[in-house]
C-alpha cells in the first residue's frame, strides 16, 4: 500500500487520484500555477474588460448568493465603472428560500442595484437531468453499502473527464457542484444574451481558466456563431482579493451586518445538495469534496492553508435528507 503524501502548501493528498505530489513537495496544481502565474496578465484583462463599460446604462449582471464574497465583490464592479444589474439564480435545491432573497434584495438596493432572481430550472437539459439521476442513484447505493472504496475513487476520477462544460457526455459526478456548474454556465450565458450585456461577475476566488500557458480570470463563452461572446468574470480573482480584507471591504459598505457567516464553510453550510453528499463522500474516498476548491484558494493566496483545514474539519455534517428527496422536491427529479 502506498504512502499517501500531501502537497505542502495546500490541503491536496494523493488520496485524491487527480494529484501528484512533485519533487518540491507541491502538488501539480500549486506547482503549475507557481510556473505559469502572472499578476500581468491579470492587468491586461482589467483594461480588456474596462472596454465593456458603457456610461449610465446596466452592462454587467453580477450573481449574489448573499455570501460575503459575492456581496463585497460588488464594491470592485462599481469601482471598475461598470452599472451592474444583481441576480441570483433559483435552483429550488440551493436553499435561496424567502429571508435571503429579502436579504440580497436589501444589500442590492443599499448598492444602487436592481435584483432579480432568475429560475435556473429552464437551463437543465435532458443530459443535465440524466446527470442528476446517475448522481441520486449512486448516493443512494452508496448509503445502501453497495459502492466501494475504489468504485468511488473511480467514479470521482471519471467525472473529472466531463468537466467542461462543452462535455455533453452523461455521466455520475460525486461532487454535486460538478452538475450543478454545467447548468449555471448555459444560465450565464443565457442571461446575458436576454440582457443585451457580454459580462457577468462571479464571485470566485480562483482562476476561470488556464489559458495558452497563462492563469486567466475570465472565461469566454461563444457557444454559438450568430451570438455575441459573454465573458464570465471571476471578480475577486482578477482583483487579488484576500480573505482577511473582507470584513474591513463590508464594514466600508455598510454591509457587514448583512452577512451571517464571514468564516470558510465547505459548501455544505449553505447548500443542501452539497451537504447531503459531503459526508457519504468524505467517508468513502478519504478526502472531502471542497478539498479541491479550498486548496485552489490556498494555492492564489486567498486564504491560508490553517483557515482551509478548520472549513474541512466543520464540513461533515449529517444531512437530514438524502440527494434523491432534495432532487425530487426541488423538482428536477420525479418520484
Amino acid at each position: 500500500m502506498s504512502t499517501i503524501q500531501q502537497c505542502r502548501q495546500c490541503l491536496n493528498t494523493t488520496q485524491n487520484p487527480s494529484i501528484r505530489i512533485l519533487e518540491n513537495g507541491l502538488c501539480n496544481v500549486c506547482n503549475s500555477f507557481q510556473e505559469h502565474y502572472d499578476p500581468s496578465y491579470l492587468d491586461e484583462e482589467v483594461s480588456i474588460l474596462k472596454n465593456y463599460v458603457r456610461k449610465n446604462k446596466a452592462d454587467s449582471l453580477i450573481a449574489l448568493s448573499g455570501g460575503k464574497d459575492s456581496i463585497a465583490m460588488i464594491q470592485d464592479a462599481l469601482a471598475l465603472g461598470f452599472h451592474p444589474t444583481a441576480f441570483s439564480f433559483q435552483a429550488r435545491y440551493n436553499n435561496l428560500n424567502e429571508k435571503r432573497v429579502e436579504k440580497i434584495h436589501r444589500i442590492a438596493r443599499k448598492m444602487g442595484l436592481d435584483y432579480e432572481v432568475i429560475d435556473a430550472i429552464p437551463y437543465i437539459t435532458k443530459t443535465d437531468s440524466a446527470n442528476f439521476q446517475a448522481m441520486s442513484d449512486f448516493y443512494d447505493a452508496a448509503v445502501r453499502g453497495e459502492i466501494s472504496h475504489q468504485d468511488f475513487l473511480d467514479t470521482y476520477k471519471e467525472g473529472r473527464l466531463h468537466y467542461s462544460t462543452k462535455d455533453d457526455t452523461v455521466c455520475t459526478f460525486v461532487r454535486p457542484c460538478q452538475a450543478c456548474r454545467k447548468v449555471a454556465i448555459k444560465a450565464y450565458y443565457g442571461e446575458a444574451i436576454k440582457h443585451n450585456v457580454s459580462v457577468v461577475f462571479v464571485g470566485i476566488n480562483e482562476w476561470a481558466a488556464l489559458t495558452d500557458g497563462r492563469y486567466s480570470a475570465i472565461r469566454r463563452l461563444k457557444p454559438f456563431a450568430d451570438q455575441a461572446e459573454v465573458l464570465i468574470v471571476h471578480l475577486p480573482f482578477l482583483m487579488r482579493r484576500k480573505y482577511s480584507e473582507l470584513k474591513n471591504k463590508l464594514k466600508e459598505m455598510n454591509c457587514l451586518s448583512d452577512v451571517e457567516e464571514l468564516g470558510v464553510e465547505t459548501g455544505g453550510k449553505c447548500c443542501p445538495l452539497a451537504n447531503a453528499c459531503e459526508k457519504i463522500a468524505y467517508e468513502n474516498l478519504g478526502f472531502h469534496l471542497d478539498s479541491t476548491r479550498l486548496s485552489r484558494e490556498i494555492t492564489v493566496g486567498f486564504i491560508d492553508k490553517g483557515t482551509a483545514l478548520n472549513a474541512v474539519k466543520k464540513g461533515l455534517r449529517d444531512s437530514k435528507d438524502s440527494v434523491h428527496k432534495i432532487l425530487v422536491e426541488s423538482g428536477i427529479l420525479e418520484l
